[in-house]
């Protein structure tokens, strides 16, 4: 899950998840906080980059960072997820292209949450303003678009061809896109606070933290079918999809990982800690959670 784009109003809190105002970012997890201050204004902040917390950068206070919190899940043995199978990195492991990056100026001020790539095109959507989507060739001009329905939209995924993007309030909480500048909008199975959506294996899946069905899937990002989760009253806040499944982490629960090989069928897996979870990504192998 990208994080937020900075901008210059308060913006509502997502059930307690996130706390932002202005010029700071604020995520609380019981225990720790992460605090970007003094954001520039209209800049993006695509997402904090994880390897340099284990850079040698003497001025970065990394007290303020609880590696523990970071949960590295393995394609090949999720059915022991609490197994330490966290990679050691070291100053080596950071090279200048990684920890050098240029702000750049969004399409509006707006509260943006979400960023994808398809098609050549980058994709982001935002929870509020006047033009709720923005699309880049090349992730430094970026055009505003205008959506469908003034929803607060908080994710978007690109795969088949289509751009989907899911929502947690409005009439129609899904809209679609072939080419990430006209929106369609969809319904939801349910009408639920939906707040993640990735694709896989020729599937649409979003997962939400309320209502009934707390996951539904698309083969066409048209029509959405509600599916049963084993543990129905977790908060699941991210899902992805890597190396033939797809993984789904929460915020609360007993068991705040869950798996999928289509979708459908879904199976609990023990985190390595009993901690809030919000963002989930594959890559190289390996499935990693914050």
């Amino acid at each position: 899950m990208s994080n937020l784009l900075c901008n210059q109003k308060s913006i509502p809190n997502i059930k307690g998840f996130y706390n932002i105002q202005k010029h700071s970012i604020k995520v609380e997890k019981k225990a720790s906080k992460i605090i970007i201050s003094n954001a520039l204004h209209y800049c993006i902040l695509f997402f904090i980059l994880l390897p340099a917390i284990t850079c040698n950068i003497p001025a970065l206070d990394r007290t303020r960072l609880d590696l523990s919190r970071l949960l590295f899940l393995r394609s090949n043995s999720l059915n022991s997820a609490s197994e330490d199978n966290t990679p050691t990195a070291t100053a080596s492991d950071c090279s200048g292209s990684l920890l050098s990056w240029s702000p750049r100026m969004a399409a509006e001020a707006n509260a943006w949450r979400s960023v994808t790539y398809g098609n050549g095109l980058f994709v982001a959507v935002s929870l509020v303003g006047t033009n709720r989507i923005m699309t880049s060739p090349d992730g430094i001009t970026w055009t505003p678009r205008s959506a469908p329905q003034p929803n607060s939209w908080v994710s978007v995924t690109f795969g088949n061809g289509l751009f989907v993007a899911v929502s947690f309030d409005g009439v129609n909480r899904v809209m679609t896109s072939p080419d990430g500048i006209t929106w369609t909008p969809r319904s939801a199975s349910e009408p639920n606070e939906w707040i993640s959506v990735a694709y896989g294996n020729g599937l649409y899946v979003a997962v939400t933290y309320t209502g009934t069905n707390r996951v539904m899937t698309s083969p066409d990002g048209t029509v959405w079918t509600s599916r049963v989760v084993p543990e129905p009253t977790n908060f699941w806040i991210s899902v992805t999809y890597g190396n033939g499944l797809f993984v789904a982490v929460s915020s609360t629960g007993t068991n705040r990982v869950m798996t999928s090989s289509d979708g459908f069928t879904w199976t609990v897996r023990a985190a390595s800690e009993q901690i809030g979870w919000y963002s989930v990504t594959y890559g190289n192998g390996l499935f990693v959670a914050v």
